[in-house]
């Protein structure tokens, strides 16, 4: 049972460190530390091939486990092994990555560069990231960067290395022409958020790319906020955007809007939504949610002739009459002959412009991306 495993490994890897609390339920329960060299007793090769579990979760425990004990020469031999064995899943080779990083820097050092020209783009990204982090093979990161800028036609390796642009010694002239590259629309969608953030974050020392940058913006200000938010269309990250939906304190997008049309909801429903709309719809829904209201979700006010006034949810309405839904649910078609004024429909969703980045919209617009 891959659970009990990963418990039982939770409890192995806390055995050196003394506890005051019981794990399971919270109550005062001291226990001393125990003896780091009985650890390394106990886990033996069984523990070790543990590592290879077909769980995730497992084998990230036996590494974290194993950062406790001093490993032998021949484990560390086989360790850097398997980090360049391109049959492995690139999740684990990555933690015995960072594993090599805690336990022996040099050998770290020599895999790590190695890593960079790995078939995994995961790897090779994390290799060059953890490099950076230990100011390990400068050289050989700005190399990965500066061919993976030329070369690479994976969007999350490009926008890796365009952040990692900020940490090279030639890092102005990069950004520069990077910056160049997207004023003049020559940047792949997919990127463009990156580099406007690393020239924004250069443009405090350079005046004349500040000056670009403004009139960047102005430009696309003056086109509509479709173009302003136009960086945010492509090149999200799905997780990060679910997590947004089901989690975000201020957009609490889960409460409104029900992922199955059988579902209470406040808001439209988005279930198949990515099947039926663009992505150029979803970002707009969301940075202008009152471009394209759902009919029965815009509150409209008419004020009729005989002086009354209704008020509702429009459902629909034509060149003879308005249907509105009313606060009580009732459904009320008014003939148009009888309509002095109406107001603007108007939805009910919030202006997420005031809490969510730019990023954090494109990653939002790549979850709904899959809602199919």
């Amino acid at each position: 049972d891959p659970t009990l495993r990963v418990e039982a490994l939770y409890s192995l890897e806390s055995w050196p460190d003394a506890s005051t609390l019981d794990p399971m339920d919270g109550r005062h329960f001291p226990v001393p530390q125990g003896n780091p060299e009985v650890l390394g007793q106990v886990v033996g090769p069984e523990i070790w091939s543990l590592a290879h579990d077909s769980h995730d979760k497992v084998s990230r425990r036996v590494i974290a486990l194993l950062r406790k004990i001093e490993p032998s020469t021949a484990q560390l031999d086989r360790v850097a092994g398997f980090v360049l064995d391109e049959k492995q899943r690139s999740s684990i080779r990555i933690e015995w990555l960072r594993w090599l990083r805690k336990q022996k820097i040099d050998l770290f050092s020599s895999v790590g560069v190695q890593a960079l020209a790995s078939k995994s783009v995961e790897l090779r990204v994390a290799a060059s990231q953890e490099l950076i982090g230990a100011k390990r093979g400068r050289g050989e990161v700005a190399e990965y960067v500066m061919g993976a800028l030329q070369k690479s036609s994976d969007s999350s390796e490009l926008q890796q290395a365009i952040k990692m642009v900020q940490r090279l010694p030639a890092r102005n002239a990069i950004v520069t022409r990077l910056a160049d590259e997207l004023f003049a629309g020559s940047i792949a969608p997919s990127v463009q958020l990156e580099v406007f953030e690393v020239a924004k974050a250069l443009s405090k020392q350079d005046k004349s790319l500040q000056e670009k940058l403004e009139r960047h913006q102005a430009k696309t200000a003056q086109a509509g906020i479709m173009a302003t938010y136009g960086m945010s269309l492509v090149g999200g990250n799905v997780e990060k955007g679910r997590r947004i939906f089901q989690g975000h304190a201020q957009a609490q997008c889960a409460k409104c809007h029900a992922l199955k049309q059988t579902d209470k909801q406040v808001g439209p429903s988005l279930e198949g939504i990515a099947k039926r709309h663009p992505p150029e719809y979803l970002l707009r829904s969301i940075v202008d949610p009152q471009a394209d209201l759902v009919p029965g979700y815009g509150i409209i006010t008419l004020q009729l002739k005989n002086d009354q006034t209704v008020a509702g949810n429009l459902i629909g309405r034509d060149d003879q009459s308005i249907t509105v839904k009313l606060p009580d649910g009732a459904i009320q078609t008014i003939a148009r002959s009888e309509v002095k004024s109406e107001s603007k429909p108007v939805g009910t969703m919030p202006d997420v412009r005031s809490f969510l980045d730019p990023r954090q919209v494109r990653d939002l617009v790549a979850y709904l991306a899959t809602l199919k």
